[in-house]
């Protein structure tokens, strides 16, 4: 890999090469997924995210991306809600287990705090969200998805 490629693999958190390109090979079928209405496309973003999971456990962007998908199946508003067979508590359970291992994971308490924000907002305890997502946007106030 080039010396770019390198930074941008540290920057996000890992140091395996393995790990890091199953991540952008998720982010890659994701944003196709999501443009082109293509259901497999986002079920294989989800199979890379947890390729990456695997592959470095201490990846915690992949993890927190892992668990955005079970957010997605958890709303049924959502258009690319219910590709699963899973249950509620199914979804439930995969989300926890992945967004609490990528706290867990965390590269400092700023992300840490922005990843319980997402975790709260999960769990409908909004008056938490709120307070963690304030704190976490003065310090990365350029965060959109946050």
């Amino acid at each position: 890999m080039d010396p770019e490629a390198l930074k941008d693999m540290l920057r996000v958190g890992t140091r395996s090469v393995e790990a890091y390109q199953a991540y952008l090979r998720g982010i890659t079928w994701s944003a196709q997924g999501r443009a082109n209405d293509d259901e497999d496309a986002l079920l294989s973003s989800y199979d890379m995210y947890e390729q990456a999971r695997s592959i470095d456990p201490n990846f915690s962007i992949a993890h927190q991306q892992a668990a955005a998908f079970w957010t997605v199946q958890a709303d049924p508003t959502l258009t690319y809600s219910n590709l699963t067979n899973a249950t509620a508590a199914e979804i439930d359970s995969k989300f926890l287990e992945r967004i609490n291992r990528a706290i867990e994971t965390a590269a400092n308490a700023i992300d840490r705090q922005g990843l319980e924000a997402e975790k709260a907002m999960f769990e409908t305890r909004l008056r938490r969200a709120l307070r963690l997502y304030k704190n976490y946007l003065e310090q990365r106030p350029n965060d959109l998805d946050a």
